[in-house]
């Protein structure tokens, strides 16, 4: 699958994986959520990317505050965008700079080569934009574009993109801001591995909305942290951060937990995919499983097994069509999404 991760930093399910060198603030865009924030030029958010993942070409959107005096200097990892290779070298850097007195987004490679300069960027302070990135990885072919607002400031080709390493992939992510004092933002994050399966071009502005359980599915076979199988989306609703302290467990092979969830804040949304998120762990020395399913209509989609550790870890799916349909999530779909896990061996 080519989308390979989201994230509008709502709810702690970002920090399973993505590292940030920041903090997390309220409120986010169009006044709902939370974004991730960057105080100063050394503050930056982080994506390694696991086995699997890696490869040479990759589609990136996210939103910022736009600052009207943007870091310009990288040795602050103040880029909007720099991938790193398997020896952890730098292949590609895109970052604000100055020309003539004027602000403009530079496009270089990991030696320093300057590849490409937008022309003079206008900023407005204060002002979210959405930005895109497609970026190829290549000795001779590499390509790097760059969309602020659906509009292409940056289209380079035929491009050396790559600074050594075995392999031209890209083994980890990196965002960092333009943050001036307190306005530095990231949110409504995506990522597309562009190998040419499912979604691999750019999906324009994304809104990223983080939907809790709401109330109870088709089954509450689980015992809750209350010692009931009563209401046990109670214990597993938690909002923005979780609470390990409230929880649902079996140890039974085959039992189910379910749930229904918030609806979507948008009422005629393009839904591009759905993200669907676990927090779990075992808590004896018997090795066990669990896997993710969803419940569309009266038709469920399973996914794969998941070794279970000791300790809590957050696990995700992502379904860019409704698996149980195979056709584009509809709104109705996704607001009457059931969610739940099932206990394996």
């Amino acid at each position: 699958m080519s989308f390979l991760i989201t994230t509008g930093f709502d709810h702690d399910v970002y920090a399973n994986r993505f590292n940030l060198i920041g903090g997390i603030a309220g409120t986010g865009r169009f006044g709902r959520g939370r974004y991730a924030r960057f105080s100063n030029g050394g503050h930056y958010c982080s994506l390694p990317l696991v086995a699997g993942e890696e490869y040479p070409s990759f589609v990136i959107g996210f939103a910022c505050i736009e600052s009207s005096g943007p870091y310009t200097n990288l040795a602050h990892a103040s880029s909007f965008i720099r991938l790193f290779g398997d020896a952890g070298q730098s292949h590609v850097d895109i970052y604000w700079t100055t020309v003539t007195g004027q602000f403009v987004i530079r496009a270089r490679n990991g030696n320093g080569t300057v590849i490409q300069d937008s022309a003079p960027i206008n900023l407005v302070h204060g002002v979210w934009r959405y930005y895109e990135f497609k970026v190829t990885v290549d000795d001779t072919a590499g390509v790097i574009e760059v969309k602020r607002d659906g509009t292409s400031v940056i289209n380079a080709s035929l491009a050396d993109t790559r600074n050594g390493g075995a392999t031209a992939n890209v083994h980890r992510i990196q965002f960092g801001q333009n943050a001036e004092n307190s306005t530095g933002a990231l949110d409504d994050v995506y990522v597309l591995k562009n190998d040419g399966v499912g979604l691999t071009d750019y999906l324009g502005e994304v809104e990223v909305e983080s939907l809790i359980p709401s109330g109870n599915g088709t089954y509450s076979q689980y015992v809750g942290s209350d010692g009931n199988s009563t209401d046990n989306y109670l214990l597993v609703d938690d909002n923005t951060s979780v609470n390990d302290g409230d929880y649902t467990e079996s140890d039974i092979d085959g039992e189910k937990d379910s749930y229904i969830f918030t609806d979507l804040a948008r009422s005629s949304p393009v839904i591009r995919a759905v993200q669907y998120s676990m927090r779990v762990r075992r808590d004896d020395t018997a090795l066990r499983s669990i896997r993710s399913f969803i419940r569309s209509g009266v038709m469920e989609y399973t996914g794969a097994d998941f070794p279970l550790p000791t300790s809590f870890v957050w696990e995700q799916e992502v379904h860019e069509t409704n698996p149980t349909t195979g056709s584009a999530w509809s709104v109705s779909e996704v607001n009457g999404l059931e969610g739940g896990t099932e206990v394996r061996p």
